[in-house]
């Protein structure tokens, strides 16, 4: 007869390693590690007050941040037989490689029948793998939502794991990367320049991903001049973000003009101060429209204008662009250029808080063509507003203040290209630039 082992000291770490493989209830967490009703309540309390569970509906616990940075070092006291793969300890799973981890903690308990191949070094600090998932029980959007619990069982933080599509675009394959404590998610990242924007292909790299890839806005396209949405809650980075793009606006094919309501932005474009007032927003909106229609009327035989020095790209920068849209005169001159513009060589790159529709005044094409054409996503973002659903495994809201290193995530977000959270170029804003507000 089989009986069932009660240990009579119940630590922290048995119960925070029983958590991050799913165990989410005490009931669950009790018939994993074996401890008594009384020793589980114990430590869930104590992990509590450490910061490292938070209590969820229905009596259910899940980690903290701080929780699943730390599941690693915790989970090594007594939870060898319990919350790891039979036959082998926490130090030997520590020690392991991804696939041989992915297979103990992840296809055992969350992705049974899947598996890691091909596993190789692509920089230091940067691992990538092959996943193979059972085509009869998983797909790439299983793995995505599971994102949690494959990072608690790889024992590393969620920002960390990546999980794209391959070339193959096969539902059941995925590419797998892991980063360590070098990506450039955890660092600021200065501006590099002219070097940041390339003429050639109109190619602006904004920032850089978490494996080290550079995240790219395209300036224009075969189609004509590409227009982008930049969203995030309050201090998230988004100005970081449009000072990045102001600044090539310097280059012989790209100039800028800057709108900022609030004038707090500090926002420039070759030296050229935002324009901040009503009336000068008005003129300056109007002036555009007569460029734009200055060069229908010369690109006549044309499908569209490419950037030149003769023609450049000209970047429309709309700081706050709700609050622009709630005069009805700036409204209408805005959808306009929207509506115009793409082939005459201009682009509209404007930042919002919000997809709400009502903060675009009802106008579904102003924003649902923003969004198609060319999304970043900042921390706190709420994507469920949005036209069309994003992957699941984008999730700003999902992006805490700061990592556990202490440094901030502003600038931290998602482009339309990629799963892997980027980093953008920070911008150091010129003193005594903005214009008094009238």
């Amino acid at each position: 007869m089989t009986t069932t082992r009660t240990r009579t000291d119940p630590t922290v770490p048995a119960v925070i390693s029983a958590i991050a493989i799913g165990a989410r209830r005490p009931a669950d967490i009790r018939q994993r590690t074996g401890f008594s009703e009384r020793g589980v309540q114990t430590a869930l309390e104590k992990a509590a007050s450490d910061g490292l569970i938070t209590r969820r509906f229905f009596g259910s616990y899940d980690l903290t941040d701080a929780g699943r940075v730390n599941v690693m070092a915790l989970a090594t006291v007594g939870t060898a037989d319990t919350a790891t793969a039979p036959g082998h300890s926490n130090d030997e799973l520590a020690q392991a490689d991804l696939p041989t981890l992915w297979q103990h903690q992840v296809a055992r308990y969350t992705l049974p029948g899947s598996r890691l191949v091909d596993h190789w070094q692509v920089r230091p600090g940067v691992e990538e793998c092959l996943l193979l998932l059972d085509p009869s029980r998983h797909t790439i959007n299983d793995a995505l939502a599971h994102r949690r619990r494959i990072t608690a069982g790889l024992q590393c933080p969620a920002e960390q794991v990546i999980i794209e599509p391959d070339a193959s675009q096969i539902d059941s394959r995925a590419r797998l990367i892991r980063v360590d404590e070098t990506s450039p998610l955890y660092h600021e990242l200065e501006h590099p320049g002219a070097t940041a924007f390339d003429p050639a292909t109109g190619n602006l790299t904004i920032g850089l991903h978490a494996d080290g890839v550079p995240a790219t806005w395209r300036l224009w396209s075969e189609h004509g001049a590409t227009h982008h949405l930049v969203c995030g809650s309050g201090c998230s980075g988004a100005t970081d973000l449009l000072r990045a793009l102001a600044a090539v606006a310097g280059s012989d094919v790209v100039c800028a003009h800057c709108i900022d309501p609030s004038g707090v932005t500090g926002l420039t474009a070759a030296g050229q101060p935002a324009t901040v007032r009503h009336a000068d927003t008005v003129n300056l909106l109007k002036t555009i429209i007569g460029i734009i229609d200055q060069r229908n009327r010369q690109s006549v035989d044309q499908k569209l204008l490419i950037p030149s020095r003769e023609h450049p790209l000209l970047l429309l920068v709309l700081a706050e662009l709700p609050v622009l849209l709630n005069d009805l005169g700036v409204r209408h001159l805005i959808d306009r250029i929207h509506r115009t513009a793409s082939k005459a060589g201009i682009a509209i790159v404007a930042d919002t808080t919000s997809l709400m529709i009502s903060d675009f005044h009802g106008n579904v094409a102003l924003r649902d063509g923003l969004v198609t054409e060319g999304l970043t996503l900042l921390r706190g973002a709420d994507t469920s507003f949005l036209p069309t659903p994003r992957h699941p495994g984008v999730d700003p809201t999902a992006l805490p203040q700061s990592w556990h290193n202490g440094v901030s995530t502003a600038g931290v977000g998602y482009t339309t290209h990629r799963n892997a959270p980027f980093r953008c170029f920070r911008v150091r804003r010129e003193p005594g630039i903005a214009q008094t507000k009238q």
